[in-house]
């Protein structure tokens, strides 16, 4: 016989009048107004936040003390040639005065031009942007579903020993780091089968289908670093939820456990959810460099190594900056999708 766990949903329920204090009643104003003082509440916290990660870009750029001048021109430049370099370029001025108009252009959306390329840096840093996205919305969109239908699966009762051996798998795919998974993805894929190419050199360089091919390894390493937290986190929310009264309510007008799990417990787990999704999101952003640079992707992290690789300041701050209003961005938007799934914030 094998020792199963017990079913939180068939756990024993009072099927007497339960005695609870009153209902606090709703604020006036409805779910409308109630979300409308919850932007305001947070988009104050989250200008004041970019302004202080504007503070820290720019001073820890310049903490670095890289000589852009000599950079750019070499160290056969003579003084007069270092000196007109840095006044062109605005160089030469107090720090104070350099952050001032850096901050006031980045927000009017003029990002300057490159010292090291002279290249616009919109058209550097946008096109890279736009390649980072694509790769972590592709990782998001393949691994929600398949971690949250593993989560569900994990949380519902079975044997211990299958338990045991699912939970032991995740937490050992969860341990292994993500350059060894796309390192070895590599090998497999790309050296002994040929399937796939070995960098994404081809969004550069290739037809739409070499394109296509340099996005598969990059995603599929990304869902598999993602997958594990994401379903742990789902297992523990639907059991958590599954001993709340409404399931077991659930339970006793004899709805189907599918109906419960999908109409009932989903719902209500989808906050924990949304949360660790949005943080896995800014960390895919983030945190992509190494699988960026594992796989030559031409994408926020690479362009970061090699412009501060190059010193191009501009460049960097212009990375730094765009991938804060994203994190803010995303914080935001999960916090405004918890609320909008959980009715005691939704009325509260």
């Amino acid at each position: 016989m094998t020792d199963a766990a017990p079913d939180p949903l068939m756990a024993e329920t009072p099927l007497g009048p339960q005695v609870e204090g009153p209902a606090a009643a709703p604020p006036k104003g409805g779910a409308a107004a109630a979300i409308l003082r919850f932007l305001v509440q947070r988009i104050v916290p989250a200008l004041i936040t970019l302004w202080l990660i504007s503070i820290v870009v720019f001073a820890s750029t310049h903490v670095l003390g890289i000589n852009v001048a000599l950079r750019v021109l070499g160290r056969q430049a003579t003084p007069e040639q270092l000196a007109e370099f840095n006044k062109s370029h605005g160089l030469d001025k107090a720090v104070y005065e350099q952050y001032g108009v850096w901050l006031w252009d980045f927000v009017r959306g003029d990002w300057g031009t490159s010292a090291v390329s002279d290249r616009a840096i919109t058209g550097i840093v946008v096109p890279r942007l736009e390649y980072t996205m694509i790769l972590a919305i592709a990782a998001i969109v393949i691994a929600l579903p398949l971690a949250i239908a593993f989560g569900i699966y994990l949380a519902r009762p079975g044997s211990r020993a299958r338990e045991l051996a699912l939970s032991i798998s995740n937490v050992s795919v969860a341990a292994i780091p993500v350059f060894v998974i796309g390192i070895v993805l590599i090998y497999v894929f790309s050296v002994k089968l040929g399937w796939t190419p070995t960098d994404s050199s081809g969004l550069a360089f290739g037809s739409w289908t070499d394109k296509v091919a340099a996005f598969i390894l990059p995603t599929v390493t990304l869902v598999i670093t993602l997958m594990p937290h994401i379903s742990r986190l789902t297992q523990v929310s639907v059991r958590e939820t599954m001993t709340t009264p409404y399931a077991r309510a659930a339970v006793l007008r004899g709805l189907s456990r599918r109906t419960i799990t999908y109409r009932h417990l989903m719902p209500n787990a989808a906050g924990p959810i949304v949360n660790v999704v949005a943080l896995d999101l800014i960390w895919l952003i983030g945190g992509v460099i190494i699988v960026e640079n594992v796989f030559g992707f031409p994408g926020l992290g690479t362009l970061l190594v090699q412009s501060i690789a190059a010193g191009d300041l501009l460049v960097v701050q212009a990375v730094a900056m765009v991938s804060g209003v994203l994190f803010i961005g995303i914080g935001v938007a999960a916090d405004i999708l918890v609320t909008v799934f959980n009715p005691r914030l939704r009325n509260g």
